[in-house]
């Protein structure tokens, strides 16, 4: 997958066989479904494979094809994105092949994508690099900026800003987030990036649109993050300076009723639904845990319940199950 197009939306290209026909298509994200996009020129193809990249350097996400078209012509294609169109490269001498891998990368660190393919063509086998020639590099994109985070009970939505890149227009750049239980740390989301923001493997960041969600976090903890942005030639950005947020505490005044009855209660995301489950030793298998009920949304994100039975039971520990 790749956002041919800049918009934000990842868009997706596709290669094999439809019955007996061999079929290339790419198809557009329009963000209420998929349409089919044209490419004059471009074969059916099967038994290869795809890789996405800028090869070019103009901020566009190019492809390269290989595989079988009509059953018997071997086929090694790049296609470079104009903004208006897709359009083949011609590279001579590289090997039409199929049955095969390939893999887009950096490996002269010149700031220009190459690419290996591993395959079959004409009876034999080739495995061979190619490196990128280009006389356009491309530039690092810059940190992003405005760095938020708003928790909401076990929720946390992080945001940011893009800034500068020299090819890549903003709605193209995708991220990498890196968050831990420790300054530096990354136990919770980890990001295929050292810590200077060099990436360990040439691929999109994981969220888009200067936004992502994690959920189920611990209450109380405080956890530390960071972002980096990834342009369309998979270079990417230094992290920001670390941030931090804090989960609330889950239960709220937990109280013991004069009737008995154990009240909890507990925040949450507005509309959630919730059933309560307890256990008197936390020592055994979660399929220890009892279901007592559903919690009730007294007010937008605030949840109650009462165990009426805690009077039987000299010590009970509770938690929350999300429906």
């Amino acid at each position: 997958m790749a956002d041919f197009d800049n918009d934000g939306r990842l868009d997706f290209l596709l290669e094999g066989l439809s019955g007996n026909t061999f079929v290339s298509e790419l198809w557009q994200n329009t963000g209420n479904g998929f349409t089919r996009v044209p490419i004059p020129g471009l074969p059916g193809i099967a038994n290869g494979s795809l890789a996405w990249g800028d090869f070019d350097n103009d901020g566009r996400s190019d492809f390269l094809i290989t595989g079988l078209t009509n059953g018997v012509i071997k086929v090694s294609q790049i296609w470079l994105n104009s903004g208006g169109g897709f359009t083949n490269l011609p590279i001579p001498g590289l090997p039409g092949n199929f049955n095969n891998s390939l893999a887009v990368g950096d490996f002269d660190n010149d700031n220009r994508l190459d690419f290996l393919v591993a395959g079959t063509t004409d009876g034999d086998f080739v495995s061979q690099l190619w490196r990128n020639t280009t006389l356009v590099g491309n530039a690092p994109p810059a940190a992003p900026g405005g760095l938020s985070s708003t928790v909401s009970g076990d929720t946390v939505t992080l945001r940011w800003n893009p800034l500068a890149d020299d090819h890549t227009p903003a709605a193209g750049l995708s991220y990498n987030i890196r968050v831990g239980t420790t300054p530096g740390g990354s136990d919770i989301v980890s990001a295929p990036a050292l810590a200077n923001g060099k990436l360990l493997m040439p691929q999109m960041g994981a969220a888009r649109n200067g936004l992502a969600v994690l959920h189920q976090l611990r209450p109380g903890q405080t956890y530390y993050w960071s972002v980096q942005a990834v342009d369309s030639g998979f270079a990417g950005s230094a992290f920001v300076p670390e941030q931090q947020f804090t989960m609330g505490q889950l239960l709220i005044n937990p109280v013991r009723r004069p009737d008995g009855a154990f009240e909890l209660r507990f925040t949450a995301a507005p509309g959630s639904s919730f059933n309560v489950l307890a256990t008197t030793n936390l020592a055994l298998s979660t399929s220890n845990w009892t279901v007592l009920g559903t919690a009730t949304e007294i007010s937008p994100g605030q949840f109650r319940f009462a165990d009426t039975q805690a009077t039987n039971n000299p010590s009970r520990f509770y938690r929350v199950r999300s429906l």
